[in-house]
C-alpha cells in the first residue's frame, strides 16, 4: 500500500473516532443520571483479566463505567490524530496495524447503549447487537497488534489484516451473549469468557515475544520498548474496559498512553531514515 493510499485510511480512522466521539457527547445528556441505577442492576462484576486479579476488593463505583468510556474517546481521538500526523510522511507497516488497535478503543462508545436501553425498554436487540460489536471491536484490536508484531519478525502475510478481522467477527458472532445482562462496567456478560481469557493472554505474549525477537534478530533495540509498549496498552485497555472502580479508568488510561508513547516513537525511531 502507497503511503497516500495509508494515509487516506488513517484519516477514515479519525472520522469514525470523531462519530463516535459526537455519539458519546450527545448520548451523555440523556445517561449521565442513568448510570447508578443501571451500574445496581448489573448481574455481575465486570471479570476482566486485571480486574479479576485484585481490584473486586474495591467497591464499585457507579459513574467508573462512564469516566472509562471517556478515557477511551480522549485516548482514540488523540491516539489516532498524532499517529496521522506523526507518521504522515514515514512509512511503516507497524504503525498501520496498530492504528487498528487505536480505532477500536472508540468503540467502547457501544457502552453507553446499555442506560439507554434500560431507561427507554429498548428491545433487547439492540443490545445485543452493541454488545457484539463490541466484541469484535476487542478481538480485532488485538489481533491487529498481533499483526504488527508478526511484521516486525519477517512473517509477513497478504491479507493479514483482513484474516484477522475475519476472525473477530467469527469470534462475535460465536460467542454467546446474554442481550438481557450486564457486567458492572455495563459490558457483555459472555459465554467461555475463561477460553477467551486465555486466548487474550496467549495472543499478547506471542506479541511481545515477535516484538523481542525482531530486536534480537534484527539488531534493532527499540524493539525491546515496542514490545514493552506492547504489555502496556494491553493492560491498559483491559484496565478501561473492565473499570468499574474509580481510580482503575485513569489508570489505565495512563498505561495506554505510556505504551503508544513507546510504540509510536520506537518505530519512528526505526523508519525515520529508510
Amino acid at each position: 500500500m502507497s503511503i497516500v493510499g495509508r494515509n487516506f485510511i488513517f484519516k477514515i480512522e479519525i472520522v469514525c473516532v470523531v462519530l463516535l466521539v459526537f455519539l458519546v457527547v450527545i448520548s451523555s445528556f440523556f445517561v449521565i443520571q442513568l448510570y447508578p441505577a443501571t451500574v445496581n442492576g448489573a448481574v455481575e462484576r465486570s471479570a476482566g483479566i486485571v480486574p479479576g486479579l485484585a481490584l473486586h476488593i474495591l467497591p464499585v463505583q457507579p459513574f467508573a463505567p462512564f469516566i472509562s468510556v471517556i478515557c477511551t474517546m480522549v485516548y482514540a481521538l488523540i491516539g489516532s490524530v498524532c499517529i496521522y500526523l506523526y507518521f504522515e510522511k514515514t512509512e511503516s507497516p507497524e504503525i498501520f496495524f496498530f492504528s487498528f488497535f487505536v480505532l477500536s478503543t472508540a468503540f467502547e462508545a457501544l457502552r453507553v447503549i446499555t442506560p439507554l436501553t434500560v431507561q427507554y425498554t429498548l428491545p433487547s436487540l439492540y443490545l445485543g447487537i452493541a454488545f457484539k460489536v463490541l466484541f469484535f471491536s476487542r478481538y480485532f484490536g488485538i489481533f491487529s497488534l498481533f499483526v504488527a508484531s508478526i511484521n516486525a519478525a519477517g512473517m509477513r502475510f497478504k491479507n493479514s489484516l483482513l484474516m484477522s478481522a475475519i476472525v473477530a467477527l467469527l469470534i462475535a458472532l460465536k460467542v454467546p451473549v446474554d442481550r438481557l445482562s450486564w457486567n458492572s462496567s455495563l459490558g457483555p456478560i459472555a459465554g467461555m469468557s475463561t477460553t477467551f481469557a486465555v486466548v487474550d493472554v496467549g495472543c499478547i505474549v506471542i506479541t511481545i515475544l515477535n516484538f523481542f525477537i525482531s530486536a534480537y534478530s534484527s539488531g534493532e533495540k527499540n524493539y525491546f520498548f515496542i514490545g514493552a509498549g506492547s504489555l502496556l496498552v494491553f493492560l491498559g485497555k483491559e484496565l478501561l474496559i473492565n473499570a468499574d472502580t474509580l481510580f482503575v479508568p485513569f489508570l489505565g488510561f495512563v498505561l495506554l498512553v505510556a505504551g503508544t508513547w513507546f510504540i509510536a516513537t520506537r518505530l519512528h525511531k526505526i523508519y525515520l531514515w529508510l
